[in-house]
């Protein structure tokens, strides 16, 4: 079905079609890199990018079902590997998340690092690959490479865009979206993903950071509402 309510829909765009034909390859247990194109409307610094960023991971945890079960955001630090130490977040099945790099510049990966035939189909490794293009909210944006372990069973998952208003209900919609996945990479080769932990070990580890996690969970919460609050006042 096409949505043709202007700003309370998706003007011109088969979403049921865009969601289908337009995924994104996951690799299960590997590290998957993105990134992602945010809007400016608000004027976010480079925290206020990061922190909006696991709040859009949030929020197509909710979305989709594929990325997995309405976790606890346990905040941790990645145990092992160049990546030893950053602190990182579960959300759903993308394990480890973590922003690596945020520039007003934008950031790209190598070709040879572009996916290319997956058991799912040859998938988009980049925006200009999907049909229709995603488009911004604004004429400038701010990009967020991001790495994250994925968990799920899922080869693919719809190509991750997000509207944060609540003046429009298809937050799926490709058209001035607040957020956009702009390309994505293979795994990197040298670099193995930790291990997913055991439920013991991530019980205990949910047991000594449950208060740590409850503020790090009103933050986001926090910080997505003064986001969407600020984004709308500049409508």
């Amino acid at each position: 079905m096409t949505a043709i309510i202007g700003d309370l829909g998706c003007m011109g765009v088969d979403l049921e079609k865009f969601r289908a034909q337009n995924r994104v390859p996951m690799y299960r247990n590997q590290w998957n890199r993105w990134i992602l194109m945010r809007t400016t409307r608000d004027n976010p610094s480079d925290l206020d990018a990061v922190a909006t960023m696991k709040a859009a991971f949030n929020k197509w945890n909710r979305d989709e079902r594929s990325w997995g079960p309405l976790d606890l955001l346990v905040e941790t630090a990645i145990p092992d590997g160049p990546r030893a130490g950053t602190r990182a977040v579960r959300i759903g099945n993308c394990d480890y998340l973590h922003a690596v790099k945020v520039s007003t510049s934008p950031l790209g990966f190598p070709r040879e690092l572009w996916p290319r035939l997956l058991p799912a189909g040859k998938l988009p490794a980049r925006r200009e690959s999907v049909d229709p293009v995603p488009t911004l909210s604004t004429p400038k944006a701010i990009w967020v490479e991001c790495a994250f372990v994925w968990r799920g069973a899922s080869e693919s998952v719809p190509w991750p865009v997000l509207t944060d208003s609540m003046l429009r209900p298809t937050q799926g919609c490709p058209v001035d979206a607040d957020w956009i996945l702009d390309s994505c990479a293979t795994p990197p080769t040298t670099e193995p993903a930790p291990l997913e932990r055991t439920p013991v070990q991530k019980g205990v580890e949910e047991l000594g950071t449950l208060v740590p996690t409850i503020v790090v969970g009103g933050v986001l919460v926090a910080l997505g509402a003064a986001a969407v609050l600020a984004i709308q006042s500049r409508r």
